[in-house]
């Protein structure tokens, strides 16, 4: 089959080049051209057959100071943000791990001068001790800023050594970002430039793997996830980076399989040699007997067949001008041959064109120091805005919280309450579960669930928590024998819902799910209610200990959850439920409330006020002492209020 493109442009170009840093520095040079034509970065793509392809490329346009995007991105563990994690996970665990203890001190948490550092470092080897023992010397020879930084880089060592006994591994790492102040002057430095929020969610990508480790190990200390680091970095282990904003003006690099459906003004297939492209046929791990294959099979090579319609899809992508390019020595013991799809591509029966090769001016240069700005992946990137009931919360009750929680992802210790909450719902819902599949349950499987659910963290002291678990218990009885007395059931339990509402130009999808909801007779609807058919209560099941019934009221008609809850159900039902409850679960208290056309009106606008100020990215902090007094992020945030 023979294709012949509609539109007019310029040939397919390929570049031939005697090796790989040549082949990355060509691409560069073409790019940096494009640029200075006034071609977006952004209208720009390296198109790469494999995650491992990208590196030499993102080197040759950091000389060249371009801003790029890679999809498949990983280096985590060499952000220096994470190094200096890294660095003090391997100085508290190890007294002798001098080349650590010397990257935390001369970091930006410490900040000890690198001259003094390098000259402790010097004295320690001479004299044979580690750098740890000749910081704990009283007579070193540094003066007055550096001797308190010393102390207080003692001081710390000792501290967290002790915290390891009794914390978990990201427990005590949390206590060093908090305590020496790193997270606090981070949160603070992002509002004047938007390039720390990256530093921040690295962060928090990092605490990721830290809440992985501890989630499957039975040792959650420090030491053992240092080892389990160690092997993993030693296997090649290297997680991705947190995702830049997709906006900016930066290069695309990408997998060819990612970039089915995209398109771009200039597209540049790199590494195209036998080998890669087509990539080599693996033999099947289980091979099926031909008489079980129903299917007709493809006739020929289907390897190379579904290689060959792969190069087409990545050919495809270039709107405007396509660069195929290729080398011959990629560092291998063999020299490489050019990709037979080349050939075909340009219909030639072989290259006859002249190598490029990099300058030598060139070679050197890759070793430049540069700085490209960076910018954090943003919340709302076009489209649809999608929001929970707690999201809007939160923009309402401080924006810049919610950029804490949402955006940059701030890592916090969870708190007692939350963890209280989480295992009594988890409780409820397996109860209700059962009950409505009419499958058997007692008190001892609820409770059982409970105690699955419960994680000791965030709790002020273990007689703290001992209390909280009994009392959860104690709870979770009330709950069940209350329940077995009432005949009815909810009809819906855990129930997703999303529903769409716009204005103008702006979309917004709020999506959540009810805690319960009941259809039918209903004991405690008030007599003011005229349902009209069925009537519907929507519940939301609380851990507060709140026992006086008009405060529960109260709370139950001031809740913006339940009115969010309300809206949807009219969104998607076209009739507003007959009541809201709150049940209250320690105290066995029931809040109930109702909802009018206006009321959800008015809950519509905060939906539009909230989008509006994220589509906007106003994030500023709304200071309040009782909503300061109560915030997770209180000790990092500048912005607090206090009495």
């Amino acid at each position: 089959k023979k294709l012949v493109s509609e539109k007019k442009g310029p040939k397919v170009e390929h570049i031939f080049s005697d090796t790989l840093s040549s082949e990355a520095n060509g691409v560069a040079n073409i790019i940096a051209e494009k640029s200075k034509e006034g071609i977006s970065y952004k209208d720009m793509a390296i198109l790469i057959r494999k995650n491992s392809q990208a590196e030499p490329f993102m080197q040759a346009l950091n000389v060249k100071s371009i801003p790029y995007k890679f999809s498949g991105s990983y280096g985590l563990y060499s952000r220096s943000e994470i190094r200096i994690l890294l660095s003090f996970i391997d100085a508290v665990c190890d007294a002798e791990d001098s080349l650590s203890l010397f990257h935390l001190i001369t970091s930006e948490v410490y900040g000890v001068d690198m001259q003094d550092a390098i000259h402790l470092s010097s004295s320690a080897s001479r004299e044979n001790k580690t750098l740890e023992e000749k910081l704990e010397n009283t007579g070193l020879s540094v003066d007055e800023s550096t001797m308190s930084k010393i102390k207080t880089i003692n001081d710390d060592l000792k501290t967290f050594r002790e915290d390891m006994q009794i914390s978990t591994a990201g427990q005590v790492i949390y206590s060093f970002l908090k305590d020496t102040g790193y997270l606090s002057k981070l949160t603070k430095e992002a509002k004047e430039n938007a390039s720390i929020d990256l530093k921040i969610q690295n962060i928090a990508k990092f605490f990721e793997r830290v809440m992985d480790f501890e989630y499957v190990s039975r040792d959650k200390g420090l030491m053992n996830l240092k080892n389990e680091l160690d092997l993993l970095i030693e296997a090649g282990d290297d997680p991705a980076t947190a995702e830049v904003d997709p906006d900016i003006d930066a290069i695309n690099i990408i997998t060819v399989h990612k970039a089915k459906g995209l398109e771009y003004d200039i597209v540049f297939m790199i590494n195209l040699v036998d080998g890669d492209f087509p990539a080599r046929r693996r033999s099947e791990q289980l091979e099926i007997p031909p008489e079980l294959i129903k299917e007709r099979l493809p006739e020929g090579d289907f390897h190379i067949q579904e290689e060959r319609r792969l190069f087409y899809v990545a050919m495809t992508r270039a709107r405007k001008e396509l660069y195929l390019t290729f080398g011959e020595d990629y560092g291998k013991k063999r020299l490489k041959k050019v990709s037979p799809f080349v050939l075909e591509a340009l219909d030639l029966p072989k290259i006859e064109s002249k190598k490029k090769k990099i300058e030598k001016i060139e070679l050197i240069k890759k070793f430049e120091k540069t700085s490209i700005p960076e910018t954090a992946k943003q919340f709302y990137n076009g489209g649809i805005l999608n929001l929970s009931p707690h999201q809007i919360d939160d923009y309402i009750s401080c924006p810049l919280k919610f950029k804490y929680i949402h955006i940059l992802k701030i890592p916090v210790i969870k708190h007692h309450a939350v963890i209280y909450g989480s295992a009594i719902h988890n409780a409820i819902g397996e109860y209700f579960v059962r009950r409505i599949n009419k499958m058997q349950v007692s008190l001892e499987d609820i409770v059982k669930v409970y105690e699955n659910a419960w994680v000791s963290e965030g709790f002020i002291h273990r007689q703290h928590e001992k209390e909280r678990f009994e009392q959860g218990k104690i709870a979770l009885k009330h709950f069940f024998e209350t329940q077995e007395e009432e005949s009815r059931l909810p009809s819906l339990i855990e129930e997703k819902f999303g529903f769409v509402i716009s204005r103008g130009d702006l979309k917004v999808k709020v999506n959540g799910r009810y805690d319960a909801v009941y259809q039918g007779k209903i004991s405690s609807l008030p007599a003011s209610t005229d349902s009209g058919g069925k009537p519907t209560e929507i519940r939301d099941f609380k851990t507060s200990d709140i026992s006086d019934q008009e405060k529960a009221d109260d709370n139950a008609k001031k809740s913006r959850q339940l009115s969010i809850y309300a809206l949807s159900y009219k969104e998607m039902n076209g009739g507003i439920p007959e009541i809201l409850t709150l049940h209250y679960v320690d105290t066995g208290v029931v809040g109930k409330s109702e909802r009018t056309e206006k009321d959800l009106e008015k809950t519509e606008e905060e939906i539009f006020k909230v989008a509006e100020g994220i589509v906007q990215n106003d994030f500023e902090a709304v200071p309040g002492y009782g909503e300061c007094a109560r915030c997770a992020y209180k000790d990092i945030c500048s912005f607090r209020e206090s009495k």
